[in-house]
């Protein structure tokens, strides 16, 4: 008689020992993705307008808008942007795709995908962007 009471008891426990631990877990993969994994900047940033060199892998790159917000929003109006991405000796232009994606805010940071690229070679690419940024708060 006492065994059948001490299985309901077990169980209990053990749920609730499973809910911190997720409840925990869930807590860590947000930190660590919003601080530590989260690569936005991996390769450089280019003030809008402005120009800068940035040094790309092979491969896919994505070109995001980042930008300081105030208050809270649903969302980070893309304004008209001109990219311009002018490959190095001997490397073919890269590929843009214009992929708008959704915003990522943290501690009034904003940051929303544009584009898309294809880069065929590593090497230093020199970026040119300019764009109707008034509105926005050292836009890059």
């Amino acid at each position: 008689m006492n065994s059948r009471r001490s299985a309901p008891r077990v169980a209990i426990v053990t749920s609730i020992c499973t809910l911190v631990i997720g409840a925990v877990g869930l807590f860590v993969m947000v930190f660590l993705n919003a601080f530590v994994l989260d690569e936005y900047d991996a390769y450089g940033e280019v003030p809008i307008p402005g120009s800068a060199g940035l040094e790309l892998p092979q491969g896919e790159v994505t070109v995001s808008l980042h930008t300081m917000v105030t208050g809270s929003g649903s969302g980070l109006p893309v304004p008209p942007l001109r990219l311009h991405v002018s490959a190095p000796d001997g490397a073919a232009d890269p590929v843009l795709t214009e992929s708008i994606g959704g915003t990522t805010t943290v501690n009034n940071d904003a940051r929303v995908r544009v584009w898309v690229m294809q880069v065929s070679t590593a090497g230093v690419y020199e970026m040119s962007v300019d764009g109707q940024v008034q509105g926005y708060i050292n836009p890059r």
